[in-house]
């Protein structure tokens, strides 16, 4: 993996007894964010290059973040980026990087607004370990919109329905970006999205909308209704009755209830 080739060709090289290093990848609240997988790949990759040589393995830990983003961040310029982040808190376990080296992995640096958070997080909790921040790309021209964070993101997306060959793939791994999206959807073709799926994918993205709060998330109601009827052809117990849902057969048995001073 060039990433770790990179990093240990420049920190490392020839070095015999390096101090101890953990690998992080950017903040999330449950659903893994791309740069999870990422740093994954790296931690595999260092790992093999450290054991050849009888060299402690890295460790690895995550930060915590307490904030899910509704909107797409990848959307937003430099100003909102850092609007939006001033409303979220960072958290590591600052104990367990005493006296390390922490690796700091993301797939792009952008406007680098992360990253002030996370030096934030590390000024605020008094952690002492040496830290590098380590990205597989970045935004240097100051003329070009972060807003161009999105259109890579999207580059082979152009409908949900782009989505089908990625899913199918045996490398597939789910992330943030792509439950919102998909959550997000217009609710017709959705239901035609999720009817060609396998019941695994369709749990798997309940679940991960679950953990991360979405259901209580006005935009994604109708959409994850329809896991539920998919999954167990039954109303889910997180919304309530609607009235297209209701058959004219119940409209006329249902009793009829009158409100106080209403006629």
């Amino acid at each position: 993996m060039a990433l770790a080739d990179g990093f240990i060709r420049t920190y490392l090289g020839d070095i015999t007894s390096p101090q101890q290093i953990v690998v992080c990848s950017s903040p999330y609240v449950f659903i893994p964010t791309a740069a999870h997988y990422l740093a994954k790949y790296f931690l595999s990759h260092l790992n093999r290059w450290l054991a050849a040589r009888n060299l402690p393995t890295a460790q690895e830990t995550r930060v915590h973040r307490t904030l899910t983003y509704q909107i797409d961040y990848s959307k937003l310029d430099t100003k909102d980026r850092l609007q939006l982040l001033k409303q979220d808190h960072l958290h590591i376990n600052r104990n367990f990087l005493e006296d390390k080296m922490v690796l700091f992995i993301d797939d792009m640096r952008i406007t680098g607004a992360h990253e002030k958070m996370l030096e934030r997080m590390i000024e605020e909790n008094n952690v002492m370990s040496k830290t590098y921040f380590i990205y597989f790309a970045g935004l240097t021209n100051s003329t070009i919109s972060p807003c161009v964070e999105n259109n890579l993101n999207f580059t082979a997306v152009q409908s949900i329905f782009d989505l089908e060959k990625i899913i199918k793939r045996a490398q597939f791994s789910i992330n943030d970006r792509f439950v919102k999206y998909v959550l997000g959807y217009h609710h017709i073709d959705f239901r035609l999205f999720l009817q060609a799926q396998q019941p695994a994918f369709v749990n798997l993205l309940l679940d991960m909308a679950l953990g991360n709060g979405y259901h209580n998330v006005d935009l994604y109601s109708r959409n994850l209704e329809t896991i539920y009827r998919h999954l167990s052809n039954e109303l889910s117990p997180l919304t309530p009755r609607m009235p297209e849902q209701i058959t004219d057969c119940q409209r006329e048995c249902r009793p009829k209830i009158r409100l106080p001073g209403v006629a």
